[in-house]
């Protein structure tokens, strides 16, 4: 093997090893940002981070992720075959523009309506009132899909955003109406 082919070699092996060693660290850093959790102690103080709430008997946090400035929460029922899920979401730098997270969910739907044989449409708002302030959701269905489902979405105080999706007769409707009624 001629010379020049060697110092190729050894650069392009040098450029790898940086390369993979850049990745590496990448990883490592993002994993010490983020403290995903199912340590309940843990998953409290991510919420509070979010809003003062009180989780609705009959449901747990199920899942919390602290990312920088990122904070988001889901509650299950404690039912283990219930399809049911409240996401929160909240933090620094996330936008609280109506429209443009309508738009990104229809996205979304129309994605997860492909795979799942299911035309969301438009359903009449849920109006409710969430720490003092009258609050719309946005409702979109598809009731007549082999799996009905429903998803409510919506912009809460202090610019946390919601998520409620429900297949099947799943959605409850009385535990997220609880659940927003308890934010302070």
């Amino acid at each position: 093997m001629s010379r020049p082919v060697k110092i190729i070699l050894f650069a392009f092996a040098l450029f790898v090893a940086v390369v993979a060693a850049g990745i590496a660290g990448l990883i490592f850093v993002g994993k010490s940002l983020m403290q995903d959790t199912t340590d309940p102690a843990t998953e409290r103080r991510i919420a509070a981070k979010l809003a003062t709430f009180t989780v609705p008997p009959g449901y747990h946090i199920s899942h919390a992720l602290d990312f920088v400035s990122r904070q988001e929460i889901e509650l299950s029922p404690n039912d283990p075959h219930s399809s049911f899920k409240i996401k929160l979401t909240g933090g620094s730098g996330l936008g609280n523009d109506p429209s443009a997270q309508s738009a990104g969910v229809d996205i979304g739907l129309r994605l997860v309506g492909g795979f799942a044989k299911c035309d969301f449409t438009a359903q009449p708002d849920d109006h409710v009132v969430v720490a003092g302030v009258p609050t719309t959701l946005q409702v979109r269905a598809c009731p007549q899909a082999a799996v009905p489902m429903r998803i409510e979405t919506g912009t809460l105080p202090h610019a946390v955003l919601l998520t409620a999706l429900g297949a099947g007769q799943n959605f409850d409707t009385a535990g997220l109406h609880a659940l927003l009624r308890s934010f302070k």
